[in-house]
């Protein structure tokens, strides 16, 4: 999902565009794989570029992520992304997402 948003994002803006060439020059031009938390990190920084157009964030299925045992679960691991992102209050960020009323991402997104 992550790689998606980044790639997407960077086509649609010169400045998003500099900022995934800068983390991929920071990883040896993408010799070394980026860590999760480098990748979200330059989500954030991609969605606060000021006077950007609206970024529409569409998450279809949210359900259908893994919910296994590990320690975050890729759904949990989505959910508290997505929590983050808000928490950001961003007035061009706009987020839409789609799911089964499971318990978790009830709970996870009700607030």
């Amino acid at each position: 999902m992550l790689l998606s948003l980044l790639s997407q994002l960077a086509t649609r803006s010169d400045p998003y565009c500099d900022i995934l060439s800068r983390a991929y020059k920071a990883h040896d031009d993408g010799a070394h794989r980026p860590s999760t938390n480098m990748l979200i990190a330059c989500l954030k920084r991609m969605l606060a570029v000021p006077g950007q157009a609206p970024i529409y964030i569409i998450l279809d299925a949210l359900d259908e992520c893994p919910n296994t045992s590990g320690i975050p679960s890729p759904r949990e691991q989505v959910l508290n992304l997505l929590k983050d992102l808000v928490s950001l209050q961003l007035p061009n960020l706009h987020i839409c997402v789609t799911s089964r009323p499971e318990i978790d991402i009830r709970a996870m997104l009700e607030p």
